[in-house]
């Protein structure tokens, strides 16, 4: 009787152990996944300052230019904006900037062919689309939603018609408004 109760005392004591280590694991995972999405976020924010503070030491005002119909769910307006210099970073290159004032969305965009044109990384250019400077093209854009540090179109439901779309590009600003959902 008494070995039954050491092996029980025993396997109880494993137990605990194995059950520490459990919740050892969960909150090193967890606390990675914090740190890295801060990480991941501050960078983000670094790059997209440095190519608004390029932006703005070159700005110089330009007459405006007519709009254009590019595609049936945005219509733009393109007028002249600051001249934008590719700005290298440490980590990101951004040729432009996507803001998005309802959902509060401000973020770089690299060229589509970059290398961290992906949306593990960005806001991702698709290889089909054209850039918005392209007449006639379409600026296709695609981005995770969900949770996380790079869930840049997670509020995209709260858009509405009307609501404006703007992409920093190639020395100009060009404005879209959602005519569609």
């Amino acid at each position: 009787m008494q070995n039954k109760t050491k092996k029980q005392t025993y396997r109880n004591s494993q137990l605990i152990q194995i059950g520490f280590l459990l919740i050892l694991f969960g909150v090193f995972l967890f606390g990675y996944q914090f740190w890295n999405r801060h990480k991941v976020k501050a960078q983000q924010t670094m790059n997209r300052k440095i190519y608004e503070a390029s932006e703005q030491q070159s700005k110089k005002p330009k007459e405006t230019l007519k709009s254009e119909q590019i595609s049936p769910i945005a219509t733009p307006k393109a007028t002249e904006s600051p001249v934008i210099t590719d700005q290298a970073s440490p980590t990101y290159s951004f040729i432009g900037i996507l803001e998005i004032p309802r959902i509060g969305l401000k973020q770089g965009f690299v060229s589509k062919e970059d290398r961290h044109n992906n949306v593990e990384e960005n806001i991702t250019i698709l290889p089909e689309a054209t850039y918005p400077d392209q007449s006639g093209g379409n600026f296709i854009l695609a981005a995770h939603s969900g949770t996380g540090a790079i869930a840049y179109f997670n509020e995209l439901y709260h858009l509405q018609e009307h609501d404006k779309i703007v992409v920093y590009y190639q020395h100009k600003k060009y404005t879209y408004q959602v005519v569609k959902i």
